[in-house]
């Protein structure tokens, strides 16, 4: 079967800044454009594309997200990512070599200026024929509701090992259809994004009713089912959905995912088939980062020699 791997980029770019990073110690790499700009995360980063590679996919995709402020979820709710801190100048220049590796190793490089990587992975999903076993290359929740059918995964790499995770076993992990994800989340909320949930709805009382509901539209329209919920204060919950469905409406705009965005999702399949990298570029922009090590170039001629 053939396969493909949506690759969530920012997260492993960050991954890979935190993973070297140690406050008051020396970093281990730095360019040697002028700048002198540390580069570890861009090394971390390389190194996990380059396994991604070796594992010979048919397609490969990595998704960056656009600028925050531009974000569309903005005009939603300003308060959006609001949590955040300003990146510092060296992870978004690190980030921008990670955007250039990507495209010197012949992978599709997917931005946008209003959107962020979840929907660009989502739009990619749609690109993609039922043909293809999709493994969406994350660890972040969000992505849980584009898995939908058998053919597609969440995937992760953790210290050397993978970790696919199909929807059965997503569902038996969060105790809701992956369907529900987004309802799931609108419920309970997420901090990590500064979106507040349903006051008094946490998440095993969002459980107790996306098991007995398929919606929370269908909850609230059938008020005496609600009450029978086996959750504590289930009595009070029709009041307390009803009361906050503003809040759970702006949730639900949120936390979906835009799988629509063009010309991404009207892309054909081949548009993400990975291409031969430009060796002699890449590896004089990697002695520019100074992360041209033999573990990198080992890696690179191994995936260059398959």
């Amino acid at each position: 079967m053939k396969s493909a791997y949506l690759i969530d980029a920012p997260i492993y770019v960050l991954r890979s800044h935190f993973a070297f990073f140690r406050p008051g110690a020396a970093l281990p790499f730095q360019s040697r454009d002028g700048e002198s700009q540390a580069t570890h995360a861009v090394y971390g980063f390389t190194l996990f594309m380059l396994e991604m590679l070796l594992k010979q996919p048919t397609y490969i995709a990595a998704a960056f997200d656009g600028p925050l402020d531009k974000c569309w979820r903005k005009s939603i709710y300003n308060g959006y990512k609001e949590n955040r801190g300003v990146p510092c100048d060296n992870v978004r220049y690190q980030m921008k070599a990670c955007k250039a590796v990507t495209t010197l190793l012949g992978v599709r490089k997917c931005e946008t200026q209003i959107y962020e990587a979840d929907d660009i992975i989502a739009s990619l999903c749609t690109s993609m024929t039922d043909d293809v076993q999709i493994n969406i290359v994350s660890t972040d929740k969000d992505l849980v509701q584009l898995v939908t059918a058998p053919t597609r995964n969440m995937y992760h790499i953790h210290n050397g090992k993978e970790i696919i995770l199909t929807k059965q076993q997503l569902q038996e992990r969060w105790c809701v259809d992956t369907t529900q994800m987004v309802e799931f989340l609108s419920l309970v909320g997420d901090r990590a994004d500064n979106i507040m949930g349903v006051p008094n709805v946490g998440p095993k009382k969002a459980q107790a009713i996306l098991s007995r509901f398929p919606t929370v539209e269908s909850a609230l329209e059938h008020p005496e089912l609600l009450e029978g919920v086996p959750v504590r204060g289930a009595k009070t919950l029709h009041t307390t959905l009803q009361d906050n469905k503003d809040t759970f409406d702006r949730n639900m705009q949120l936390i979906r995912l835009l799988s629509n965005i063009k010309p991404i999702a009207n892309s054909k399949p081949a548009d993400s088939r990975p291409q031969p990298p430009d060796y002699h570029e890449l590896c004089d922009y990697l002695k520019s980062l100074g992360i041209a090590t033999s573990a990198v170039i080992n890696k690179l001629d191994k995936y260059c020699h398959a």
